[in-house]
């Protein structure tokens, strides 16, 4: 999955330099899906919404916790939780039965 990522942010598979960072990225998008579909497990063919929401967690850290900034003219604003087309591609989150 590594690699898939890699190659999703343009990055060079045989550069390494950033791969411990990219893996806790990785281990960080599939906590978040696991917590939004309420599963202990992430279910077959959800690998490339989990390597979206890493892409989506790596290139955000520089806005954590900002939803809003402007620079003159410019105004940009920043999703908070997981983006609206990586939670299509993950599903709808399950129901849980029981307490």
């Amino acid at each position: 999955m590594l690699n898939k990522l890699k190659i999703y942010l343009d990055y060079e598979i045989t550069n390494t330099s950033k791969d411990q960072r990219l893996g806790i990225f990785l281990q960080m998008a599939q906590e978040a899906a696991k917590t939004y579909l309420n599963s202990d497990n992430i279910p077959s063919g959800k690998e490339m919404a989990v390597i979206k929401l890493a892409a989506y967690l790596w290139n955000s850290q520089k806005h954590d916790g900002i939803t809003t900034q402007v620079q003159g003219a410019r105004s940009e604003s920043y999703t908070d939780g997981i983006p609206d087309d990586i939670k299509q591609l993950l599903g709808s989150p399950f129901a849980r039965v029981g307490g």
